[in-house]
């Protein structure tokens, strides 16, 4: 799992967007005390400032005015800003996901995140075909419209989607760990699965075969209905960040090659795999596994052109 300081450190700069709902509320209160001194209240007794107090000076009130009318245009901004900032869930969920650099797959908490908002009562959710609560058919209850989500405006299609305010998005942000950690806990079934007389009897095809063929032979292999299994994405963000293979942008594509480190353990150019390839797999298999639960797997770097 991810360690500690780090996941702090990372989310520093997450808060920020959370914080500016913070300000907001002083900025308020600092509008609000240069309004009443304006008008020559007292801004905490709320009493009438006497006439012979400095406070009464033209150059003094001319000054207040001036700093609310700052304060207010600032508030009349920021609220703009927070405006802007809301956003659809998942969307919320893939650009937190991407600043902490899982940038190989940014949705691997979409499932894990509708189900514990649903739990916790924040969400309605229907499920999707696979039996998982599906977060692009999730609705706020009253209790999530309290915590900050929202609904959208019809789309075209009549889609109707899910968004979260500064105050949901901080909510996210307050239980990443609680997500991570229940993500973790889904793989642990396929953890057990993998011993290494199960390995063992996974063979090896004699001839080369694809990543996508390889993995279908595998999770056929595993018993029904675990929660989760292999899956190609992942896979391939695992391989590229350990060095096998290796991303580049051409003409706005992603484009994927075997690194000589990939050649050396039997992976071609066209992404096969040798019998060699499928063999490294198999050895290879748990620390996948983990490296998928963990979201580790999914940290690379964004490829260049």
């Amino acid at each position: 799992m991810m360690s500690k300081i780090f996941w702090t450190e990372r989310t520093t700069g997450l808060r920020k967007r959370v914080n500016a709902m913070e300000e907001v509320q002083v900025f308020q209160q600092v509008a609000q005390y240069m309004d009443d001194l304006a008008g020559g209240t007292d801004p905490v007794g709320k009493g009438t400032i006497p006439a012979g107090s400095v406070l009464r000076e033209e150059k003094m009130v001319k000054c207040f005015r001036y700093i609310s009318e700052a304060v207010h245009r600032e508030l009349d901004s920021r609220q703009e800003d927070q405006e802007e900032e809301r956003m659809r869930v998942s969307a919320f969920l893939a650009e937190t996901l991407k600043e902490l650099g899982f940038t190989g797959n940014r949705y691997f908490l979409n499932t894990v995140a509708a189900e514990w908002l649903t739990r916790e009562g924040y969400f309605t959710c229907i499920q999707d075909e696979d039996g998982n609560t599906d977060l692009h058919n999730c609705r706020p209850t009253p209790k999530g419209r309290e915590a900050g989500f929202t609904e959208s405006e019809p789309y075209e299609d009549g889609y109707v989607a899910t968004l979260c305010g500064t105050k949901a998005q901080e909510l996210i942000l307050d239980h990443l760990d609680q997500l991570m950690a229940e993500e973790y806990a889904r793989w642990e079934p396929l953890f057990a699965c993998l011993t290494a007389e199960w390995i063992g009897q996974t063979g090896c095809s004699a001839d080369t075969v694809s990543l996508k063929e390889m993995l279908e032979r595998i999770n056929g292999r595993l018993p029904e209905g675990l929660q989760r299994k292999f899956y190609s994405v992942a896979v391939w963000s695992w391989l590229i960040r350990n060095q096998l293979f290796e991303e580049s942008m051409s003409n706005g594509k992603k484009r994927r090659s075997v690194t000589d480190e990939g050649k050396q353990n039997g992976f071609t150019g066209r992404g096969g795999l040798t019998p060699l390839a499928q063999r490294f797999l198999l050895d290879h298999l748990e620390v996948i596994a983990r490296d998928m639960a963990s979201g580790e797997a999914f940290r690379i770097p964004e490829p260049q052109e």
